[in-house]
């Protein structure tokens, strides 16, 4: 690149002209001419070059303090710039985090804010410690669950605190002040197949018997089978002679009439009814004597869930006894009715679940003896 003159004769300037080489540097105060020779130069050569002139040099020149050096280039600039910048703020960060510093920043105010938890969580583990303490030595009756009461089972036990009304805290005072009760007795509820129970009774209303021997003076009419039937029972074919009911005669040819009629088939019949209502009745007798619980030989805190168990109980109970009042009798008829079929019973099957109401007893029975456990740690 050829130097350049820069001739100064029409300002106000020594020397009058100066000869430039391809890189100068003008340096002074405010208000010795730097400027005006850069226009000056503009104005001579404009014309054979592109003249830029850039005003400021913030945005081209940068001080980097570290390194004792400058940076120079827009894009060095700006990234110098942000450097600046992110090392002001972490400055300022690290002042709000200097523990040791007399000023109020963020550092000292969680320093005093941890001081003041630590405080408060002493003085709360002295409360905790005081009432567990205070609660434990309450007696007749105690009120822990263990001797070993403390201030951290107070704690836990915090989030369940509620105010009682008075009633209440009679109750459980009576309940604490209980003596220890014997077991009361073990039951076991009977188990009872009903679907197997009405199917046996139903084939026997719908079981077809023919005779095979027809007698017009009892022909169809059950409570006639029935008089012949019981007739044959009271009487003795090898004794009497004359029917104690009409006083008509018992000849041979009408005991092998009436046991023609009430053969082997018929008599298999009513046998399979009687020992098929041998099962209801037995059934039925031990529903009766299922016993609702005594209270009495519980503890208080159970009472009302013996209540409810009583109450289950005496409905399911008598829905059964009356269902199978209901079979017995049925079978009865067609007992009187050897030959007569009967309709089948279509009415639901009572709600005894022995299953469940034994679960319900054995769980207020393992409740109770657990509390009765209770009772004897306490003493």
């Amino acid at each position: 690149m050829e130097a350049f003159r820069l001739d100064c004769d029409h300002i106000d300037f020594t020397p009058r002209s100066l000869e430039l080489s391809p890189v100068n540097f003008f340096y002074g105060k405010n208000g010795t001419g730097k400027s005006t020779l850069v226009e000056l130069l503009k104005r001579q050569y404009e014309g054979l070059y592109t003249v830029q002139i850039f005003r400021g040099h913030d945005s081209y020149v940068s001080e980097n303090r570290e390194l004792n050096a400058i940076t120079l280039g827009q894009t060095n600039v700006e990234v110098q710039q942000k450097i600046d910048q992110l090392n002001t703020e972490i400055s300022q960060l690290e002042k709000e985090l200097d523990l040791n510093s007399e000023a109020d920043n963020c550092g000292t105010r969680l320093q005093r804010t941890e001081t003041h938890f630590a405080d408060t969580k002493n003085e709360l583990d002295k409360l905790y410690s005081k009432c567990a303490s205070a609660i434990k030595n309450i007696t007749n009756p105690s009120v822990t669950p263990t001797a070993a009461y403390n201030k951290n089972n107070f704690r836990d036990d915090i989030e369940f605190a509620k105010e009682l009304p008075q009633s209440e805290i009679d109750r459980l005072e009576k309940e604490c002040l209980t003596d220890k009760l014997p077991n009361p007795k073990q039951i076991n509820y009977p188990i009872i197949d009903f679907t197997s129970i009405t199917q046996k009774v139903n084939d026997i209303l719908t079981k077809t018997i023919t005779p095979t021997i027809q007698l017009p003076e009892i022909g169809n009419n059950p409570e006639k089978q029935a008089f012949a039937k019981e007739g044959m029972k009271v009487h003795n074919r090898d004794t009497d002679n004359k029917c104690a009911f009409c006083g008509g005669p018992l000849t041979p040819e009408r005991w092998d009439e009436l046991s023609e009629l009430f053969n082997d088939a018929a008599s298999a019949f009513q046998k399979e009814i009687k020992t098929t209502k041998q099962n209801v009745n037995s059934h039925k007798a031990a529903l009766e004597q299922v016993e609702l619980l005594n209270p009495q030989e519980y503890y208080p805190a159970f009472h009302n869930s013996i209540m409810e168990l009583n109450q289950h109980i005496t409905n399911s109970k008598d829905s059964a006894i009356q269902y199978l009042n209901k079979l017995s009798q049925l079978l009865s008829q067609r007992e009187k009715q050897l030959f007569t079929k009967l309709d089948a019973i279509a009415c639901g099957q009572p709600s005894w679940k022995a299953d469940k109401l034994q679960q319900s007893f054995d769980d207020i029975y393992r409740r109770n003896s657990i509390y009765g456990n209770e009772i004897d740690n306490r003493h």
